[in-house]
């Protein structure tokens, strides 16, 4: 029997999506279909084209959150237009502290991802 890679649904806390995902959908009626679709590959433990190295670090992360360093998963794809998206969920498994700043899961045009790592360096 195969092991499923899914992430469970509870431990990927709050969903979001950012401002230039609402401007992306607001401007290409058919955006929203597409990215519901990506989500549900993510959902399927399908992340999309990320690093070998990415997607071990989401296994060990489904397999044992409380055992995971960074407890994040990542999915990267490309959308019709070639926009690449990212599904970023920080936190997995900590839904139960009760705020959404410990376990959320958020939508974003991968140029986002690259800007709020750079800002979370920069941050003491």
């Amino acid at each position: 029997m195969m092991k499923s890679f899914e992430p469970d649904a509870a431990s990927i806390g709050w969903i979001r999506w950012t401002g230039a995902v609402q401007m992306y959908v607001a401007d290409n009626r058919w955006a929203n279909a597409e990215i519901k679709g990506l989500f549900r590959l993510f959902m399927d433990g399908c992340y999309g084209d990320i690093p070998d190295s990415v997607w071990r670090a989401n296994v060990r992360t489904i397999e044992n959150p409380k055992m995971s360093i960074y407890k994040f998963l990542v999915g990267l794809y490309k959308l019709s237009n070639g926009e690449k998206i990212c599904i970023f969920t920080k936190g997995y498994g900590e839904h139960s502290r009760g705020k959404e700043e410990y376990c959320n899961t958020t939508v974003m045009l991968s140029h986002e991802l690259k800007l709020s790592i750079e800002l979370e360096k920069e941050v003491p």
